[in-house]
């Protein structure tokens, strides 16, 4: 596909309805992947604006940051998604990552230990 005409399909789907969350998911995600991270992390600032709880966009977010070596905001994300959800396996996953980026050997097993936990439902294995 041509990824100008994925941008321009975005941001007109932006232009119609500034609130289309999936819409700027996949402009953050475009601009990422066509190294415009500065510009992906300010579309995944404003999908966490407007839901502050959105799961892909803290992690998105914080994968560029990794990306670009900026570790301790990448921890940060993190550790702002699994405040405000503790049972996100991928977020606590994510966030043992980040820390081993950092060298930060402790902090990073204790995120994976929920990482790895695993509730099994009654009668099965």
């Amino acid at each position: 596909g041509d990824t100008a005409q994925a941008l321009e399909a975005c941001r007109k789907a932006l232009e119609m309805d500034p609130k289309l969350v999936d819409a700027r998911l996949m402009l953050a995600g475009i601009l990422s992947t066509t190294q415009q991270s500065e510009q992906s992390l300010v579309e995944y600032d404003r999908i966490i604006k407007q839901e502050p709880s959105h799961e892909e966009a803290h992690l998105f977010k914080s994968h560029v940051l990794g990306e670009l070596g900026r570790n301790d905001e990448a921890v940060a994300v993190l550790k702002q998604l699994v405040k405000r959800n503790s049972e996100s396996h991928t977020g606590w996953f994510y966030l043992g990552l980040a820390e081993r980026r950092r060298d930060n050997w402790a902090a990073a097993v204790t995120a994976y230990r929920p990482a790895s936990a695993r509730s099994v439902a009654p009668g099965t294995t």
